[in-house]
């Protein structure tokens, strides 16, 4: 998607989630919101898409765009909880999009609200301010519950990460973690948390890669990730390890830097690339392309999430595909449980990611595939 249709969105879904469109059930006409954004129907439309896929608006052939995130979105339900989120803003094609919405639901559903702030861009100057101000509304409108997806790829991340959730906790307020804890890994867990099995679906994508023949498979992932990326990490190794193959480091690229990527290839010979997530996937692919090399033909790439098949005009990538439905019914199951108990021991629930298998990894001539040598590891259920 290009910047334009990317600023769209982003503007968009944050007038959406803010409750700047309360009352509305569509959004303004295309001719409309074409004069609006000063751009052509066709940059409107792959905004429009976007938002589709993550479940935010529907589109009626005829009729207009209607926005389908429940009535009870920004606002309390009588009688019932009000819920809010804290999301980072890591833009179309990350699964925070797909899981706030299936909350928006399960919550409308079992008779709560979900009031939503709008996104938060982790590379913004005014994170700190922005994440503190989110805060205190939410603890002036006085919401029953936090569901929190920690911000990473800023230096700041984790001191910033650590103060919401002490002042959302100072107020009494209980919080569940979405795919990430604050601490990191092996650190107990002071909150509930219900993730993707991140070390088991790294080992899973891992041998999945060792099978098809290749044997220099690197790790690559932006400075800055979440404590997920260890846990991913520790995965790829055990996969690595259990058919005598060499673990090799992790490799931190941006964007897919292709002076980097370059640079890289020459001095580390590398056949295979696993990417922290799809999105990281899709700019290493592009610079490949742009480096004169063939995936797979030249160099195999995976990622996490398998959201590049509702991205337009890319390619499916080899990937993990989330428990996103999972994730979503046991985050409101543990709030709620919170709600009841506030004193009981923090939980932390996994659930398996699943294998997609697409052409980014495959081999043009079929080759042996090496035995399994063990059960693949599953993350210890920490509390």
């Amino acid at each position: 998607m290009d910047s334009k249709s990317q600023s769209i969105y982003h503007d968009l879904l944050s007038r959406i989630t803010r409750g700047d469109l309360a009352g509305k059930t569509s959004l303004p006409t295309e001719e409309v919101l074409t004069k609006q954004y000063d751009c052509s129907r066709p940059t409107l439309r792959k905004a429009l898409n976007e938002l589709k896929q993550a479940g935010i608006v529907n589109t009626v052939r005829g009729s207009g765009v209607y926005i389908t995130v429940p009535a009870g979105l920004n606002g309390p339900a009588d009688g019932g909880n009000l819920f809010a989120i804290i999301f980072p803003d890591l833009g179309p094609g990350h699964f925070s999009g797909p899981i706030c919405s299936l909350l928006a639901q399960y919550t409308s559903a079992h008779g709560d609200s979900l009031v939503w702030g709008g996104y938060i861009s982790p590379k913004s100057a005014m994170l700190k301010t922005d994440t503190r101000r989110i805060c205190e509304r939410y603890i002036s409108q006085k919401i029953a519950g936090l569901f929190f997806s920690p911000f990473e790829y800023h230096e700041k991340a984790g001191l910033i990460n650590r103060e919401i959730a002490a002042i959302i906790s100072g107020a009494g307020i209980p919080i569940v973690l979405i795919d990430s804890n604050i601490q990191a890994y092996p650190a107990a867990n002071e909150f509930d948390l219900v993730s993707m099995d991140h070390i088991h679906a790294s080992y899973i994508l891992t041998e999945h890669i060792i099978a098809q023949g290749f044997r220099r498979i690197f790790f690559l992932a932006p400075p800055d990730s979440r404590h997920t990326i260890k846990l991913r990490l520790i995965g790829y190794h055990a996969a690595l390890i259990a058919h005598d193959l060499p673990p090799e480091g992790l490799v931190e690229s941006s964007d897919g830097d292709a002076a980097l990527l370059s640079h890289f290839i020459r001095s580390k010979k590398p056949d295979a690339l696993i990417c922290s997530n799809d999105i990281t996937a899709i700019g290493v692919i592009n610079s490949l392309e742009k480096l004169g090399l063939q995936v797979p033909g030249d160099l195999a790439v995976a990622g996490f999430d398998y959201l590049s098949k509702a991205i337009p005009f890319v390619r499916p990538i080899t990937s993990i595909e989330q428990p996103m439905e999972a994730i979503a019914q046991t985050a409101l199951s543990l709030m709620l449980d919170r709600i009841e108990d506030p004193k009981k021991t923090a939980t932390h629930i996994t659930f398996p990611g699943k294998l997609i298998s697409e052409i980014t990894t495959a081999r043009s001539v079929p080759v042996k595939k090496p035995p399994l040598h063990r059960v693949p590891p599953r993350s210890p259920q920490l509390t």
